[in-house]
């Protein structure tokens, strides 16, 4: 308990004291937008910028309230557009990197019910993780389809794949074998998908290690929830064990 209000206090810190700089960053991104021709490429880089801006300021607003429970909003969701929006803001991030970020959305389904402020985290966290386990040339695509009365999100990397021992535990909390990592990201994934009514896990392609390598995400959650908010409460906030298709 002592260290969750330890974390919830950092984190009320560290939103305020990047809120600033963040709005900095928009209003120059603006501001040069403003002056380049309606045709210049580098306009959309900017309208870019500002639209992750955005979202990372939304994200802070929450990160100000870590340290209550998890309060789940369900609504109705356009869920081509959000995909659309996640896949690019994480282009740069895939760019720098040299890897290939794709989306299909061919078969996903129009509207879902879900808190679309908290599955951004989740689709972020898969994606982001996606993109750091490829190397320099890979692929990570994005896809979402409608299975009866569930749809799924998979997020597939060609990387290196996930170590066998590690399928059960990289939900748990802090659990991370990144250099710098603090495993809490896709352990707040599961926090959410959980209470969203779904399951999460994780399948290679192949042993960890092979040619054929890589790993997909797999998201699955109910088509539609009645509307309406669902808090979890502290006790429930410690089970972030992992849930596997049976």
């Amino acid at each position: 308990r002592e260290r969750l209000a330890a974390i919830g206090d950092m984190g009320r810190r560290l939103a305020h004291n990047i809120r600033n700089p963040l709005g900095g960053i928009r209003s120059m991104a603006e501001l040069s937008a403003l002056e380049l021709d309606e045709a210049s490429p580098v306009r959309e880089h900017q309208h870019r910028i500002i639209r992750t801006v955005d979202q990372f300021t939304r994200w802070l607003q929450d990160l100000l309230s870590v340290s209550n429970p998890l309060a789940v909003r369900i609504w109705p969701v356009e869920l081509p557009e959000l995909l659309s929006e996640l896949v690019d803001s994480h282009q740069a991030l895939a760019e720098s990197r040299g890897v290939s970020l794709s989306l299909d959305i061919d078969r996903a389904p129009r509207a879902v019910s879900l808190d679309r402020s908290h599955f951004e985290h989740v689709v972020s966290a898969l994606i982001t993780n996606a993109i750091q386990a490829c190397q320099r040339g890979g692929r990570v695509e994005v896809a979402a389809e409608e299975q009866a009365a569930v749809w799924r999100l998979r997020v597939t990397d060609d990387g290196t794949g996930i170590a066998p021992e590690h399928l059960q535990a990289m939900f748990a909390p802090y659990f991370t074998t990144k250099q710098g990592g603090t495993g809490i990201g896709l352990a707040q994934a599961k926090r959410v998908v959980v209470e969203h009514g779904g399951r999460i896990w994780a399948e290679n392609h192949a042993d960890a290690g092979s040619e054929a390598a890589g790993a997909t995400l797999i998201v699955e959650l109910p088509l539609h929830r009645k509307p309406g908010m669902a808090t979890i409460g502290q006790s429930e906030e410690a089970d972030c064990g992992q849930d596997t298709p049976a």
